[in-house]
């Protein structure tokens, strides 16, 4: 009785063996792995890692790595450290990914090498060692691996684990631009583009589209700059937004906002607001400042529309709380005029002053005039830095206050070197002060006054702008 009881449980199990084998789809190889084929088990690995004739399974595809890894397999191990590194089958665990990679790269696994690489570079389950991480890159690419060979040229253009050696970086970005790496042909273009001859330009530009062409967002990007430009090709707007376009749709947040710029300003295209505040409005929502501004600024210009004037509003302050000078410049005056806004002198001298501590002389000037009535002194440092930056009205200012005695003591050799460097701005009011101090100073005083104007030094932003620019 016991004994039939016992081909029975025994007949059981062999039909369910059967029947898992028959699930496998192939049982010889399965029994071929139990008795320790080194290839068969990284072939059932890869098989349950990709989900190639039986369904995946990370946890049976570590098992098998790790069967073929303790046979000496190097591409079992290299496949063994991945899967520590990303904690596929087993939670992650970068030292134990390290050790893998080691034992792999050691056995002149090419991928074993240039993870390992990555790991000293990082200092990811080693202790970093850039050193380290150049000899494994220069092992694997060695091999023909072409992301190796662009780590080399960032680790040979950075001067990392090595001197600094730009003809070997850009000898290791050529190696690697030629076996297709779209993000070495970029860094190859941006080698060219910085040279200073036509032949640079348009090298520069063949190896941008070969990786444009590859979907590359950086490229796509420079190209489409290129184009606008007329760098290395021939000045072509259409091609320009076509790959402005691409880099865009890619969010790109430059090629967004030069697309916001182009159709806003007609380059090449009809003007056309609609599509301008389509591609800031792009830009503007990744945080990009002068996006935010340029699509207040937009908006503005519609603000008969009311939403459309709460928008701007919206914009302007964003841009503005992330420092944009221009924004925070314009929050300013529709607070101080009132009209599109309730006036508020407090808010208005709040970003003037903001927008005045970046050194934006318009501001400066605004904020000295704030100040004129009832803090002279300060009035006068405001203008004073408004003036040196160029801008007329302070420049007028300031001659004012040193021939009238306005916060500061009457100083006509001052004033006269302040009108001085107003004339020469073309400032008729200008000229005619200057005459009319000139005629209180002495031929010494004149001298010396001439030689004040010349050592002020002022800068010119005759250029700058109220608006975003």
């Amino acid at each position: 009785m016991i004994m039939r009881l016992l081909l029975c449980v025994l007949l059981l199990l062999l039909c369910g063996a059967g029947f898992w084998l028959y699930q496998q789809h192939d049982p010889k190889q399965l029994i071929r792995a139990w008795l320790g084929d080194q290839d068969t088990q990284y072939q059932r690995a890869v098989a349950y890692d990709l989900g190639k004739g039986v369904a995946q399974d990370s946890q049976q595809a570590f098992y098998w790595y790790h069967k073929a890894a303790q046979q000496q397999s190097a591409n079992a191990e290299y496949a063994l450290g991945l899967m520590y590194e990303n904690g596929r089958g087993y939670p992650q665990n970068y030292q134990l990914a390290a050790h893998w990679y080691q034992v792999a790269a050691l056995k002149n696994q090419p991928l074993a090498q240039l993870n390992l690489g990555l790991f000293y570079l990082q200092g990811k389950g080693v202790i970093q060692d850039d050193a380290k991480a150049l000899q494994w890159f220069e092992k694997s690419a060695g091999w023909g691996y072409d992301r190796a060979m662009y780590n080399l040229g960032i680790m040979f253009a950075k001067g990392l684990g090595t001197p600094r050696d730009s003809k070997k970086a850009r000898h290791w970005f050529e190696r690697a631009a030629q076996w297709g790496s779209a993000r070495a042909q970029t860094k190859l273009a941006a080698l060219y583009r910085s040279g200073r001859t036509h032949s640079d330009h348009q090298a520069a530009a063949k190896w941008y589209e070969q990786a444009a062409r590859q979907w590359d967002r950086d490229a796509q990007f420079n190209l489409g700059l290129m184009y606008n430009k007329g760098l290395g090709v021939e000045r072509n707007f259409s091609k320009a937004i076509l790959w402005y376009q691409k880099a865009a749709g890619q969010g790109d947040i430059n090629a967004q906002h030069n697309l916001g710029f182009i159709y806003a300003n007609g380059m090449g295209v009809p003007i056309d607001s609609g599509k301008a505040v389509f591609w800031y409005q792009q830009a503007a929502r990744q945080g990009e400042s002068f996006a935010q501004c340029m699509l207040g600024q937009l908006l503005l210009k519609h603000s008969a529309q009311k939403d459309h004037l709460s928008k701007a509003l919206r914009w302007y302050q964003k841009a503005a709380n992330s420092g944009d000078a221009a924004a925070q410049y314009q929050l300013a005056i529709l607070y101080q005029q009132g009209k599109l806004l309730p006036r508020n002198p407090l808010k208005a001298r709040h970003w003037y002053t903001k927008s005045a501590q970046q050194g934006n002389p318009l501001a400066q000037y605004q904020l000295g005039s704030l100040f004129a009535d009832s803090k002279p002194l300060q009035a006068l440092h405001w203008y004073r830095q408004s003036a040196m930056q160029g801008y007329l009205p302070a420049q007028l200012k300031m001659g004012e206050a040193y021939a009238l005695g306005l916060g500061v003591p009457i100083d006509f050799k001052l004033a006269y070197a302040w009108y001085a460097n107003a004339a020469q701005r073309g400032s008729q009011e200008a000229s005619k002060n200057l005459t009319l101090v000139g005629r209180q100073l002495a031929a010494e005083e004149l001298n010396t006054a001439k030689a004040l104007a010349f050592k002020l030094g002022v800068s010119d932003t005759s250029s700058f702008s109220a608006e975003c620019s």
